[in-house]
């Protein structure tokens, strides 16, 4: 097994979960932003082009 470093999320988070929806995609949700506030917001991280997108 290996590991690599990703590129930064758009929105700093804390708690939050994973999801795999595909062999290259991957779904960043919840839960805390700054401050510790809940949000309902996700990114996906493409592995083609190693970018987050909200």
């Amino acid at each position: 097994m290996s590991f690599e470093e990703l590129p930064d999320l758009n929105l700093a988070r804390a708690s939050h979960h994973i999801i795999v929806v595909s062999q290259d995609k991957y779904v960043v949700v919840g839960v805390y932003i700054a401050g510790f506030k809940l949000t309902p917001t996700a990114e996906i991280y493409d592995a083609e082009t190693n970018e987050f997108t909200e």
